[in-house]
């Protein structure tokens, strides 16, 4: 029952993977990461599937160990998220948002100036706290902030590419 390094190299995981269509998806926590699953030759040249993929364990399994293999507290995520940012932090429903009970949508909205609008470079990505759940620290705990600024080059693109192309839209 508490075997979950043995659940995670069996056949069984990447079957569940499998079935609940995990084979290409990206990461619920950063949405940037791929997860998936391929298939791979084993050294026998027999095909097996692979998983790229961190589980994380929501809530810890040091502190919940009767969760430790529960669906609703396995969620599919990004080694980056899963063990370089989240590490040890303690997430809760009312810390952080749980990717099968809520969405980042749900609590935030990307904000550009309007000056980047009209021309000028976009030197922010602002992500605006919607203020249903204030006590949430998803954004801080996962780096989010930090970890989309480099798309401020791809934001200007997509910008550029409507203002050329505005008078074309009714």
């Amino acid at each position: 029952l508490f075997n979950y390094p043995g659940f995670r190299k069996s056949i069984s995981c990447k079957e569940l993977l499998s079935h609940i269509d995990c084979m290409a998806i990206t990461c619920p926590y950063c949405n940037d990461n791929k997860v998936k699953v391929v298939d791979v030759d084993d050294k026998a040249g027999k095909v097996q599937k692979k998983a790229y993929l961190d589980f994380d364990h929501f809530y810890p399994k040091s502190q919940y160990p009767f969760l430790a293999l529960s669906f609703f507290n396995l969620i599919p995520s990004c080694h980056d998220c899963n063990s370089r940012d989240k590490g040890d932090k303690i997430f809760t429903l009312k810390t952080h948002i749980h990717p099968y009970h809520e969405s980042f949508d749900d609590h935030y909205r990307f904000k550009v100036p309007l000056e980047s609008l009209l021309g000028d470079p976009v030197n922010d990505l602002g992500v605006e706290n919607l203020g249903y759940k204030i006590t949430d620290r998803t954004l801080e705990d996962i780096k989010l902030r930090e970890r989309y600024s480099i798309y401020r080059k791809d934001v200007e693109d997509v910008i550029s590419y409507y203002r050329r192309n505005e008078h074309h839209l009714d």
